[in-house]
């Protein structure tokens, strides 16, 4: 008696597990693409407070700060990467990324360079920073309330109509072995 209620109460956990991982790494992908916005905004930020540094050893610094904040965003982006569901989605934070990693390469330049070619490497790396963000698709971060994604929704359903299911198989057995 016992084996035939372990056997599917074990499915029905397995059924829930998988729902709610597919819809937590659904949810990684978006975070992470949302967390690599930020950054690229705020990298943004920072080459364009380089560029109007009074000196090139500004220039130069604020190159350094926005290239940390860069390879933070290419963090995000790797990571918005490998937790993506389709191909779409990979491709986006592949190209993003490119772009991304164009600007650090800039910004690591900018370090490098004669003191005429500073401000040549900030204007390349912030033109990349600029295309990366209009390729990002709409980011709106959720709020209390919101309701619950249309994925969220049918993997719930699915899951809530095995588990159904599940209660029928299991009810007639015990229905059927107390006869």
């Amino acid at each position: 008696m016992k084996r035939r209620i372990l056997l599917p109460v074990m499915l029905s956990l397995l059924l829930s597990g998988l729902t709610f991982g597919a819809v937590t790494y659904a949810q990684d992908f978006a975070t992470d693409l949302a967390n690599a916005f930020v950054l690229v905004q705020q990298m943004r930020s920072q080459i364009i407070a380089a560029q109007g540094a009074a000196t090139v050893a500004g220039m130069r610094a604020g190159a350094q700060t926005a290239l940390a904040t860069g390879q933070q965003a290419a963090a995000a982006l790797e990571a918005a990467r490998a937790a993506a569901t389709t191909d779409a989605d990979r491709s986006r934070a592949e190209g993003l990324l490119k772009h991304i990693q164009a600007a650090n390469l800039a910004l690591t330049q900018a370090g490098t360079v004669s003191d005429g070619e500073v401000a040549a490497r900030l204007n390349a790396a912030r033109a990349e920073v600029e295309e990366a963000l209009v390729e990002f698709p709409p980011v709106r971060l959720p709020e209390a309330g919101d309701p619950v994604s249309p994925e969220g929704l049918a993997l719930a359903a699915l899951s809530g109509l095995g588990l159904l299911g599940l209660g029928m198989v299991l009810r007639r057995r015990y229905q059927t072995a107390n006869i």
